[in-house]
């Protein structure tokens, strides 16, 4: 055990279809109810594998691996996955964006985009849609489908939609005093964690 809810187990000389076997009865044990005090409970698993010497030849490095085949499998909804390489890159790419994103946050470089809402009867415009946009000095621009994975993954949401929520009220403050009647309403996607 080595913290929490996660395990290693160490097969010597097991090759792939043998380490899937393994994977596969663990899920399958793990997933038969517990009965405890007359309640039935389940428990699932995320499973990740790394092989030695192939994805690491350092304990750190194999345990590194598996954690991050492991992540896979939980945003998978579980079961196992093998270490891909690839992996890695992807993770390390959605932490640089996490961290980015928490300075575009903090240092106001986050954008709202206003999007007209029109009548289809009379072609008038009846709101807006506020729409959250992000241009990074270094990466340009950063679509919302891969933005708001990674902030609702690393607990962002709520800042964020505090963020949208402020931003929007003061940009309709700042159309009343410059004399811009908007009419309708200015709607705002709200995350279900806020």
């Amino acid at each position: 055990r080595i913290g929490g809810d996660e395990f290693v187990l160490i097969a010597e000389n097991a090759d792939i279809p043998t380490a899937v076997r393994i994977a596969a009865r663990l899920g399958r044990v793990l997933s038969e109810p517990l009965e405890l005090s007359g309640h039935a409970y389940s428990v699932g698993a995320s499973i990740g594998i790394a092989f030695y010497p192939a994805d690491g030849d350092r304990s750190e490095d194999l345990i590194r691996r598996t954690d991050i085949a492991m992540y896979q499998a939980k945003s998978g909804g579980g079961g196992y996955r093998l270490y891909q390489p690839e992996m890695g890159e992807q993770l390390e790419k959605r932490l640089m964006l996490a961290k980015r994103l928490q300075q575009a946050l903090e240092t106001g470089k986050l954008q709202l985009f206003y999007q007209p809402q029109v009548s289809l009867e009379t072609g008038r415009i009846i709101g807006a849609e506020a729409l959250l946009r992000w241009f990074d000095a270094d990466l340009g621009w950063i679509s919302p489908s891969e933005f708001i994975p990674v902030a609702e993954s690393r607990g962002m949401m709520v800042p964020l939609g505090d963020w949208v929520l402020r931003e929007a009220c003061r940009q309709v403050g700042e159309w009343q005093k410059a004399g811009m009647r908007l009419d309708g309403r200015v709607a705002i996607n709200v995350s279900a964690l806020q």
